[in-house]
Order: C-alpha cells, then structure tokens, then sequence
C-alpha cells in the first residue's frame, strides 16, 4: 500500500508522487494507467496499486553478478532506469522480473519483441505505472 503525496495532471497525462507504507517508505514518481484516477484518489489518500514498467524501449543484456537497482533520474517524472533479473517471459514483449523496486516480482512491458532468458540480468528504461488493485 502507498501514499498519495502529491498528484500532477499534463493533458491526458496523470502523475502521482507515491510513498511506500512499511519498512523501506520508498517513494515513486508514477504514472497512472486509468485517465479518470484524478478524480477517485486526493493527495493523502492511501491507494492499494500494483507497480509496473511499462514503454521500455531501451534496454541491454548485463553481467549477471551487476547489482539490481532503480533510480528516477529526471525531477517529477515516472521515467525510470533498472536492472532487474527476468524471471520468467510473459510473451512477446512482456517480462516478470525481480527488480529493488518491490520485495515481490514486477512486470515489464517493452514497445518491442524481446527475448531473455530467466536469470538474465537487464538494464532497461521505461516508464513506472500503476494499476488499482480491488
């Protein structure tokens, strides 16, 4: 469960700062995947969601021994840099992947095909969403 710390709307674009609750309170600039979400959550509300990267259009096959990690390097935006080690391909252009983003597995989503193998380790870029759990 997250935090909502601040909420951002650009066009159809909406935005939130979230803040993990537990342990690590690690905060995310994301994307959000319904276009009506800015009216159903406030800053301050508690949101239950599922994190996922998704528009992945770089990314490059690295030394398995490399370190998971993930950083959002531009200010307020839910672009994101990782590496993460696949655990498992969806289909065509969809990963599970274990990344330092949640202590659980992520999903992937690239623009292209792509092909890794499980424990391949990656350094991709994308964008960091999520999705309403029920």
């Amino acid at each position: 469960m997250y935090i909502v710390e601040s909420l951002r709307k650009y066009e159809y674009d909406r935005m939130a700062l979230i803040k993990e609750l537990g342990n690590n309170g690690k905060k995310w600039n994301v994307s959000f995947v319904e276009y009506n979400v800015k009216d159903t959550i406030s800053k301050g509300d508690i949101v239950k969601v599922e994190l996922f990267i998704q528009y992945v259009r770089k990314d490059l096959k690295i030394d398995m021994n490399s370190e998971l990690s993930a950083t959002q390097p531009l200010p307020n935006s839910p672009h994101i840099e990782a590496v993460v080690k696949v655990v498992k391909q969806i289909n065509s252009d969809s990963l599970l992947v274990k990344s330092s983003i949640l202590d659980s597995e992520i999903l992937i989503e690239f623009e292209n095909e792509v092909i890794y193998k499980k424990n391949d380790v990656v350094f991709l870029e994308g964008e960091l969403s999520f999705k309403f759990l029920q």
